[in-house]
């Protein structure tokens, strides 16, 4: 179970990073600008960010199951659509229609895996799920480029489409269908405390120093292509390969619980912040490759970081509306992934990185000044979890 969902963590968000390296493509295939083509990665992430806000209430009244299985089905059936899109402006509109289909993932998931893993290995499973969701973003770029290359951008959708109608059928079999039913959930109750959660500082900060995490990597690597082909002269190959060569910084994910062990979510996010800013520069200021590539692997390593530490920071604060508060996130996110391509349209690789990097030196100043180290809820509950936890054996 956790193996299809950490498989289905890598493969459905990749959705959004896809278009990362095919803008060009796509835009020569319609004729549009490539400013326009822009929007066949803005239109998917948009709709994922607030497909977030609709979908999480959701699972948690009709269950996980029934969401995640509907929600693959969906996003096979509008990924064939957009394989077959016979104009830009449809395809626009089921880049939507995939966005919102791909958004019943991510909160189904990990709430199912904290709920029906035992505590001892919820951590584990969360951590392997996660680590999906953060790979996606380099998977999707080299799997695309790669695709593209060979058979032409449409096969990137073509591909996917059975995917991901396979693992409808591995959740449908794998999964209860009785997790996180609740027919007594209202959806009202769920949005008044949504609402509710924008009258605490503390998280006033933490969804908008989110826009910049998600924000910032797609910007980075939108511009990174382009900057290796143009200003230093690599194939299609070799800007595939320094691609590829970000994922070691993914790596970092997995340890991010054992970190927080030594150091609190909220040093942990200063220090991913700083990390990622500081790659940024490297990567602005060197004129070799090898520097260039070293800085991108360092960004990685920061925002790997601070993804899922930003998380346990903001659980510490949401008391009683917890599924709202990550809804809420989620969305800050991707609506900041939506953004990113955009900046790539007005500065150029180095101007995009030294924006990125006092974008993030900024959100790690003011989490560091303004946010304090946890709640008293917060730390009262991570104490009373800490003296629950047995002894090694």
């Amino acid at each position: 179970m956790i193996l299809a969902l950490s498989l289905c963590g890598l493969l459905v968000p990749s959705q959004l990073y896809v278009s990362i390296t095919l803008i060009t493509p796509i835009s020569s295939t319609f004729e549009v600008s490539p400013e326009m083509a822009l929007w066949v990665g803005s239109a998917f992430g948009f709709a994922y960010a607030v497909g977030f806000v609709v979908f999480g209430p959701q699972s948690d009244r009709y269950g996980r199951k029934k969401v995640l299985v509907s929600g693959l089905l969906a996003l096979a059936l509008s990924t064939l659509g957009v394989a077959a899109s016979p104009s830009f402006d449809v395809m626009i509109v089921l880049r939507c229609v995939q966005g919102l289909s791909a958004a019943t993932f991510v909160p189904a998931a990990l709430a199912y895996v904290s709920e029906t893993l035992p505590q001892a290995a919820q951590t584990t499973g969360l951590a392997y799920v996660t680590t999906g969701l953060i790979a996606s973003g380099i998977f999707g770029q080299v799997y695309a480029e790669a695709i593209s290359e060979v058979w032409g951008w449409r096969w990137v959708f073509w591909l996917a489409a059975p995917v991901f109608l396979i693992f409808a059928f591995i959740l449908f079999q794998q999964l209860s269908g009785t997790a996180g039913v609740n027919p007594d959930a209202g959806l009202v109750g769920v949005y008044k405390r949504m609402g509710r959660l924008f009258s605490r500082r503390p998280l006033i900060v933490i969804f908008t120093v989110s826009v910049a995490v998600f924000g910032s990597f797609v910007a980075m690597y939108t511009a990174l292509g382009p900057h290796l082909e143009y200003g230093h002269g690599l194939r299609d190959t070799e800007v595939l390969l320094v691609r590829i060569v970000g994922l070691p910084g993914m790596l970092v994910a997995p340890f991010v619980s054992r970190l927080a062990v030594r150091w609190s979510p909220r040093t942990l996010v200063v220090g991913g912040f700083t990390a990622s800013a500081v790659g940024l520069i490297v990567e602005a200021m060197t004129s070799s490759v090898a520097f260039l590539v070293a800085g991108s692997v360092f960004f990685v390593a920061g925002i790997a970081t601070v993804a899922p530490s930003l998380v346990a920071l903001l659980l510490s604060f949401a008391d009683d509306a917890r599924g709202a508060a990550v809804s809420v996130n989620n969305f800050a996110l991707f609506f900041g992934a939506s953004l990113g391509p955009f900046l790539t349209r007005l500065l150029d690789f180095t101007g995009v990185c030294l924006v990125l990097a006092a974008v993030l030196l900024t959100a790690a100043a003011v989490v560091g000044v303004v946010v304090p180290v946890s709640s008293r809820a917060g730390a009262g509950r991570m104490a009373n979890a800490r003296d629950r936890v047995p002894p090694a054996q």
